[in-house]
């Protein structure tokens, strides 16, 4: 005995309703559910691959828009007068001195000067006055690289005390500070770095995607016309025949 076209159209619209829900618990429980774990898992994985590493802060003598210093010698001499600050006050442009401690268990020492509004740095060895090179955001020389959003000096070994004189310019006033660090500590850092901008990316694209689906699946339901009678499937429920052959006979 074949079906009836109300029955064929009940059925078709509780296996619509069905999967209705389906998608509705999809993007509600499991998608939120699979973006936190794999957030966690992400996390897990950046922690141990790149363990969080810190250098050593060391204080700053600082002399913001210094108009007469033109030269080291005479930015070094004024610098000495200064009193060192642990995160100054910096303008375009600033000499600034750095006074570093013995540290001779750091195979390679690097100085890192983290402030992203750094736009170029010049530095001395601030004993000799022999310069170590330069760096902006698009090149470095000598012992001068680019760090994540700022710069670095490379120092190599410190058994002895050293003080480095940087002259530098600002894209617009804010703190700044350097840290101490051995070069492995700093290049893991900086992976780690890399690797945290990445999850951020792809957190972002993976947010996208589920508000897409989420778009797509309301598009199709709505054009579809799933919502144009949203009480017949409710009513088709209660007021079903099961009266089939069975239940007469």
């Amino acid at each position: 005995m074949t079906v009836s076209n109300s029955q064929r159209s009940t059925i078709l619209k509780k296996l619509s309703l069905a999967a209705n829900r389906l998608v509705y618990c999809f993007a509600l429980y499991v998608v939120p559910a699979a973006i936190v774990v794999l957030s966690v898992l992400a996390l897990y994985s950046l922690n141990s691959h790149h363990p969080l590493t810190h250098g050593k802060r060391v204080a700053i003598r600082l002399l913001s828009e210094p108009q007469t210093l033109q030269t080291p010698a005479a930015a070094l001499a004024a610098l000495k007068t200064q009193e060192p600050a642990l995160a100054p006050l910096a303008k375009s442009p600033s000499w600034f001195l750095v006074d570093l401690p013995a540290s001779p268990q750091l195979d390679n020492a690097v100085l890192d000067i983290p402030s992203r509004l750094t736009q170029s740095l010049n530095c001395w060895d601030a004993n000799t006055l022999k310069p170590l090179g330069s760096a902006d955001n698009t090149r470095s020389s000598g012992s001068l690289l680019r760090h994540k959003m700022g710069f670095a000096v490379s120092l190599g070994q410190l058994p002895n005390p050293m003080s480095l004189l940087c002259q530098a310019t600002f894209a617009e006033a804010g703190p700044l500070s350097a840290e101490l660090w051995r070069l492995s500590d700093l290049n893991n850092s900086g992976s780690r770095f890399d690797r945290g901008i990445g999850l951020l990316e792809g957190g972002l694209l993976t947010i996208s995607l589920f508000v897409l689906v989420i778009g797509v699946s309301l598009w199709w339901a709505v054009f579809n016309g799933q919502y144009d009678d949203t009480d017949d499937a409710g009513r088709a429920i209660l007021l079903d025949d099961d009266s089939g052959p069975a239940s007469r006979g």
